[in-house]
Protein backbone atom coordinates (compact mmCIF):
# COMPACT_ATOMS: atom_id res chain seq x y z
CA UNK A 1 0.00 0.00 0.00
CA UNK A 2 2.89 2.52 0.95
CA UNK A 3 4.04 2.42 -2.92
CA UNK A 4 1.09 3.27 -4.84
CA UNK A 5 0.18 5.87 -1.70
CA UNK A 6 3.21 7.13 -2.22
CA UNK A 7 3.34 7.88 -6.44
CA UNK A 8 -0.59 8.92 -6.12
CA UNK A 9 0.86 11.79 -4.41
CA UNK A 10 3.18 13.18 -6.72
CA UNK A 11 6.40 10.81 -5.58
CA UNK A 12 8.35 8.99 -7.71
CA UNK A 13 11.90 9.34 -5.79
CA UNK A 14 13.27 9.35 -2.55
CA UNK A 15 16.30 10.92 -1.22
CA UNK A 16 16.29 8.87 2.21
CA UNK A 17 14.68 6.45 3.84
CA UNK A 18 15.07 6.25 7.65
CA UNK A 19 14.06 2.56 9.23
CA UNK A 20 13.28 2.57 12.60
CA UNK A 21 13.71 -0.63 12.94
CA UNK A 22 13.63 -4.24 11.75
CA UNK A 23 9.87 -5.52 12.68
CA UNK A 24 7.59 -6.44 9.91
CA UNK A 25 4.97 -3.58 10.66
CA UNK A 26 7.42 -0.91 9.89
CA UNK A 27 9.95 -2.39 7.37
CA UNK A 28 7.60 -4.21 5.62
CA UNK A 29 6.03 -2.08 3.03
CA UNK A 30 9.34 -1.07 2.29
CA UNK A 31 10.47 -3.74 -0.44
CA UNK A 32 7.67 -2.90 -2.91
CA UNK A 33 9.43 1.09 -2.81
CA UNK A 34 12.99 -0.18 -2.87
CA UNK A 35 11.43 -2.12 -6.36
CA UNK A 36 9.00 0.75 -7.54
CA UNK A 37 11.47 3.87 -7.50
CA UNK A 38 14.96 5.26 -6.92
CA UNK A 39 15.82 5.55 -3.84
CA UNK A 40 19.12 7.57 -2.72
CA UNK A 41 19.68 6.44 0.70
CA UNK A 42 18.33 3.85 3.71
CA UNK A 43 18.89 4.90 6.96
CA UNK A 44 18.83 1.86 9.72
CA UNK A 45 19.40 0.89 13.30
CA UNK A 46 22.75 -0.25 12.36
CA UNK A 47 21.48 -4.13 13.14
CA UNK A 48 20.26 -7.19 11.54
CA UNK A 49 16.61 -8.63 11.65
CA UNK A 50 15.88 -11.87 12.31
CA UNK A 51 13.86 -13.40 8.97
CA UNK A 52 14.40 -14.01 4.97
CA UNK A 53 11.87 -11.04 4.35
CA UNK A 54 14.60 -8.56 5.97
CA UNK A 55 17.66 -9.71 4.17
CA UNK A 56 15.92 -9.41 1.15
CA UNK A 57 15.01 -5.66 1.95
CA UNK A 58 18.55 -5.48 2.20
CA UNK A 59 20.36 -7.11 -0.57
CA UNK A 60 17.79 -5.39 -2.75
CA UNK A 61 19.10 -2.25 -1.50
CA UNK A 62 22.82 -2.83 -2.17
CA UNK A 63 21.74 -4.58 -5.74
CA UNK A 64 19.93 -1.30 -6.35
CA UNK A 65 22.81 1.20 -5.37
CA UNK A 66 21.14 2.96 -2.39
CA UNK A 67 23.85 4.05 0.14
CA UNK A 68 22.86 2.28 3.78
CA UNK A 69 23.95 4.65 6.75
CA UNK A 70 23.74 2.98 10.42
CA UNK A 71 23.29 5.65 12.55
CA UNK A 72 23.60 6.11 16.34
CA UNK A 73 23.11 8.63 18.94
CA UNK A 74 25.10 12.04 18.32
CA UNK A 75 24.94 12.11 14.35
CA UNK A 76 22.55 14.73 12.39
CA UNK A 77 21.66 15.37 9.05
CA UNK A 78 20.74 18.57 8.25
CA UNK A 79 19.18 17.79 3.98
CA UNK A 80 18.70 22.11 3.58
CA UNK A 81 19.03 25.55 6.14
CA UNK A 82 15.98 25.66 7.90
CA UNK A 83 15.50 20.86 8.30
CA UNK A 84 18.06 19.33 10.56
CA UNK A 85 17.62 15.57 12.10
CA UNK A 86 19.27 15.04 15.57
CA UNK A 87 19.72 10.82 16.20
CA UNK A 88 19.13 10.22 19.95
CA UNK A 89 18.85 6.35 19.59
CA UNK A 90 20.77 3.55 19.26
CA UNK A 91 23.34 3.91 21.62
CA UNK A 92 26.17 4.79 20.76
CA UNK A 93 28.69 2.26 21.92
CA UNK A 94 26.91 -0.46 20.13
CA UNK A 95 25.52 0.46 16.87
CA UNK A 96 27.26 1.35 14.27
CA UNK A 97 30.24 -1.60 14.46
CA UNK A 98 31.89 -3.13 11.87
CA UNK A 99 29.81 -6.05 11.29
CA UNK A 100 26.44 -5.89 11.39
CA UNK A 101 25.31 -8.39 14.26
CA UNK A 102 21.71 -9.53 14.49
CA UNK A 103 19.40 -8.28 16.95
CA UNK A 104 16.32 -10.36 18.05
CA UNK A 105 14.90 -7.00 20.17
CA UNK A 106 14.57 -4.57 17.40
CA UNK A 107 11.95 -2.51 19.17
CA UNK A 108 15.35 -1.36 21.80
CA UNK A 109 17.04 -0.64 19.02
CA UNK A 110 14.78 1.80 17.08
CA UNK A 111 16.09 4.67 15.43
CA UNK A 112 14.59 7.80 17.70
CA UNK A 113 15.34 11.59 16.12
CA UNK A 114 14.32 14.54 16.67
CA UNK A 115 12.96 16.50 13.56
CA UNK A 116 13.24 20.55 13.61
CA UNK A 117 11.46 21.78 10.45
CA UNK A 118 11.09 25.78 10.04
CA UNK A 119 10.71 26.21 13.87
CA UNK A 120 8.37 23.23 14.57
CA UNK A 121 9.89 20.33 16.57
CA UNK A 122 8.69 16.16 16.22
CA UNK A 123 10.31 13.59 17.77
CA UNK A 124 9.97 10.34 16.38
CA UNK A 125 10.38 7.37 18.55
CA UNK A 126 10.05 4.02 16.36
CA UNK A 127 8.87 0.79 18.76
CA UNK A 128 11.62 1.86 21.56
CA UNK A 129 11.06 1.15 24.80
CA UNK A 130 11.24 2.59 28.31
CA UNK A 131 15.18 1.28 28.93
CA UNK A 132 16.17 3.30 25.59
CA UNK A 133 13.86 6.34 26.86
CA UNK A 134 16.03 6.33 30.12
CA UNK A 135 18.87 5.75 28.75
CA UNK A 136 18.48 8.83 26.69
CA UNK A 137 17.10 10.61 29.70
CA UNK A 138 20.29 9.89 32.04
CA UNK A 139 22.49 10.77 28.91
CA UNK A 140 20.99 14.38 28.55
CA UNK A 141 21.09 15.07 32.66
CA UNK A 142 25.13 13.72 32.43
CA UNK A 143 26.49 15.46 29.61
CA UNK A 144 23.57 17.90 28.76
CA UNK A 145 24.32 17.26 24.81
CA UNK A 146 20.35 16.53 24.52
CA UNK A 147 18.11 19.10 24.36
CA UNK A 148 14.74 18.91 25.93
CA UNK A 149 11.65 20.25 25.17
CA UNK A 150 9.09 21.83 25.08
CA UNK A 151 8.56 19.95 21.75
CA UNK A 152 5.84 20.14 19.13
CA UNK A 153 4.34 16.78 18.17
CA UNK A 154 5.42 13.22 19.78
CA UNK A 155 5.04 10.51 17.98
CA UNK A 156 4.12 7.56 20.94
CA UNK A 157 6.51 5.19 20.83
CA UNK A 158 5.81 1.65 19.94
CA UNK A 159 1.53 2.61 19.17
CA UNK A 160 1.02 3.50 22.68
CA UNK A 161 2.14 0.34 24.32
CA UNK A 162 2.66 -0.03 27.74
CA UNK A 163 6.33 -0.47 27.28
CA UNK A 164 7.53 3.40 26.74
CA UNK A 165 5.94 6.55 27.20
CA UNK A 166 7.24 7.19 30.57
CA UNK A 167 5.75 10.08 33.03
CA UNK A 168 9.77 11.10 32.78
CA UNK A 169 9.94 10.91 29.33
CA UNK A 170 6.77 13.38 28.66
CA UNK A 171 8.06 15.47 31.37
CA UNK A 172 11.61 15.96 29.60
CA UNK A 173 10.17 16.71 25.87
CA UNK A 174 6.42 18.54 27.10
CA UNK A 175 5.07 17.84 23.67
CA UNK A 176 2.01 19.73 22.65
CA UNK A 177 0.43 17.20 20.64
CA UNK A 178 1.19 13.02 20.46
CA UNK A 179 0.18 10.90 17.58
CA UNK A 180 -0.40 7.38 18.29
CA UNK A 181 -0.54 4.83 15.27
CA UNK A 182 -2.61 2.13 16.24
CA UNK A 183 -4.77 -0.41 14.17
CA UNK A 184 -8.62 -0.80 15.49
CA UNK A 185 -9.54 -3.55 17.84
CA UNK A 186 -5.93 -4.89 17.34
CA UNK A 187 -5.00 -7.74 19.50
CA UNK A 188 -2.41 -5.75 21.75
CA UNK A 189 -5.34 -3.70 23.31
CA UNK A 190 -2.75 -0.09 21.54
CA UNK A 191 -2.99 2.39 23.00
CA UNK A 192 -2.78 1.21 26.79
CA UNK A 193 -5.05 3.41 29.14
CA UNK A 194 -2.12 4.36 31.53
CA UNK A 195 -0.07 5.92 28.24
CA UNK A 196 -3.23 7.75 27.47
CA UNK A 197 -3.96 8.70 31.06
CA UNK A 198 0.01 10.10 31.48
CA UNK A 199 -0.69 11.78 27.68
CA UNK A 200 -3.74 13.43 29.06
CA UNK A 201 -2.21 14.71 32.70
CA UNK A 202 0.71 16.73 30.50
CA UNK A 203 -2.21 18.36 28.33
CA UNK A 204 -0.67 16.86 25.30
CA UNK A 205 -3.36 16.92 22.49
CA UNK A 206 -3.63 13.26 21.32
CA UNK A 207 -4.51 12.15 17.88
CA UNK A 208 -5.01 8.64 16.98
CA UNK A 209 -5.07 6.66 13.82
CA UNK A 210 -7.68 3.78 15.13
CA UNK A 211 -10.08 7.04 16.42
CA UNK A 212 -9.24 9.13 13.16
CA UNK A 213 -7.49 7.66 10.40
CA UNK A 214 -4.70 8.92 8.48
CA UNK A 215 -3.10 11.78 10.56
CA UNK A 216 -1.65 14.34 8.17
CA UNK A 217 0.34 17.53 9.34
CA UNK A 218 1.72 20.45 7.23
CA UNK A 219 4.33 22.89 8.71
CA UNK A 220 2.86 26.01 8.23
CA UNK A 221 4.85 29.53 8.59
CA UNK A 222 2.14 30.16 11.50
CA UNK A 223 2.12 26.87 13.06
CA UNK A 224 1.01 23.14 12.07
CA UNK A 225 -2.07 22.40 10.35
CA UNK A 226 -3.62 19.15 11.07
CA UNK A 227 -6.18 17.02 9.64
CA UNK A 228 -7.34 13.67 9.70
CA UNK A 229 -9.27 11.53 7.43
CA UNK A 230 -12.47 10.59 9.76
CA UNK A 231 -14.79 13.10 11.74
CA UNK A 232 -14.83 13.12 15.56
CA UNK A 233 -17.17 10.75 16.59
CA UNK A 234 -16.25 7.91 13.82
CA UNK A 235 -14.21 4.86 13.54
CA UNK A 236 -11.70 3.81 11.30
CA UNK A 237 -12.81 1.10 9.36
CA UNK A 238 -12.80 -2.92 11.14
Amino acid sequence: MLLPLLKQRGIHRLDAIILTHGDQDHAGGLQAVLEGMPVSALLFNGTLAKGDSYSKLMNTALAAGVRLYPVKQGQALAPDDKTELMFLWPDPHKAGEAKLLEVGDQNHKSVAFRLEMNGRSFLFTGDMDKAAEDAILLDGKKAGAIQGGPIDVLKVAHHGSKTATGADWLEFWNPGAAVISAGVNNLYGHPNGDVLRRLADSSTAVYRTDLQGEIQMEVRLEGIAVRHKLEPGKRAAE
